[in-house]
């Protein structure tokens, strides 16, 4: 189990095309069985977001991205910067 802070890009200020607010920091949980995240550790079920699993992980290690591919095609992937 691997829990540490990540930041995630935000669905609804990338359609804005917005700047700020692009990246959202969030506290993740990551375990074999699954993905979740909260904004604030110490409120571990307010605003929980438990992710889908992930048959593809892509990571930029130079740019420290992460790029986990959604398994159902024409869904958005979710991309995280450590």
């Amino acid at each position: 189990e691997i829990r540490c802070h990540l930041w995630e890009r935000s669905y609804f200020y990338s359609k804005a095309r917005a700047r700020a607010h692009a990246f959202q920091l969030r506290w993740f949980t990551i375990t074999p069985q699954k993905i979740s995240s909260v904004p604030d550790r110490n409120s571990p079920t307010k605003h929980a977001m438990v992710y889908p699993l992930f048959d593809e992980i892509h990571v930029d290690v130079k740019r420290r991205i992460i790029q986990l591919v959604h398994p159902v095609e024409k869904k958005r992937d979710f991309v995280l910067i450590a």
